[in-house]
């Protein structure tokens, strides 16, 4: 009966479940800066172009997604429409807007994945 498929499906949630892993994608040009043994992905944009950041999340239930950034003073917030997104999306960046931007993906299993990217605006 349906109640039967219904209980057999709930046995087997726990096997469903997975904790967020998190990786950084983006168009454009990024490459690794090597500098005393530490390597780290370096985006690099003109000023007045679009940043683009897309955080591509797995994990099941699925992760929740925030944005975060180092650096730049404290009111230089993002549209916030993109801050719980999986894509950031800053139209007509400046110079104060470079720095290290950080994917955050927790859904409550382990810990939380964060992957970060650094953001040159020349």
């Amino acid at each position: 009966s349906l109640t039967y498929l219904f209980m057999y499906l709930v046995s087997l949630l726990p096997d469903l479940t997975a904790p967020p892993t998190v990786r950084i994608v983006h168009s454009g040009l990024a490459c690794n800066i090597e500098e005393e043994r530490y390597s780290e992905r370096v985006y690099t944009i003109r000023e007045g172009e679009t940043l683009e950041l897309t955080c591509l999340v797995t994990g099941h239930p699925r992760p929740q997604i925030r944005w975060t950034k180092t650096a730049g003073s404290a009111s230089d917030r993002f549209q916030d429409s993109s801050v719980f997104n999986e894509t950031l999306r800053i139209t007509n960046i400046q110079r104060h807007q470079g720095g290290r931007y950080y994917c955050k993906a927790e859904n409550g299993l382990g810990s939380p994945a964060i992957k970060s990217i650094r953001v040159d605006v020349y």
